[in-house]
C-alpha cells in the first residue's frame, strides 16, 4: 500500500529532481494486514461507523515487506504517510461524506 498523496508528490519530485530523470520507481510504504486496518478503523464506530472487529480464524500467509523501496526514498526523497494515517484519514473523509 501507499497514499496517494505520495504518489502525487513522487509524480512531482520525478519532474523535478534531476536525479530522477528516465528512472522507474517502486512506489511502497509498508505491508498491511487486515487486522490491523480493522484495528486502526473500530475507532470510528462510536462515531457511525460499521467496521468489523472480529476477522475470520487463521494465520496471515505471508509476514515482513518484500517490496525494495530503498531507491523511491533516496532519489525522490520520499518520507511514506504511515499507514495507519492513510486509512484513517480516508475513513473520515468517508464517514463525513456519509459512505462508511
Amino acid at each position: 500500500f501507499v497514499d496517494v498523496r505520495d504518489v502525487a508528490l513522487a509524480h512531482l519530485r520525478a519532474i523535478q529532481l534531476p536525479e530522477a530523470a528516465n528512472q522507474r520507481f517502486i512506489l511502497y510504504n509498508e505491508r498491511v494486514l487486515l487486522r490491523d486496518v480493522f484495528g486502526w478503523l473500530s475507532k470510528l464506530n462510536e462515531r457511525g461507523a460499521k467496521v468489523p472487529t472480529k476477522l475470520a480464524e487463521g494465520e496471515d500467509s505471508m509476514a515482513g515487506d518484500l517490496i525494495d523501496n530503498s531507491r523511491s526514498k533516496a532519489v525522490l526523497r520520499i518520507e511514506y504517510t504511515p499507514m495507519e494515517k492513510t486509512m484513517t484519514d480516508h475513513a473520515e473523509q468517508l464517514l463525513a461524506a456519509g459512505g462508511l
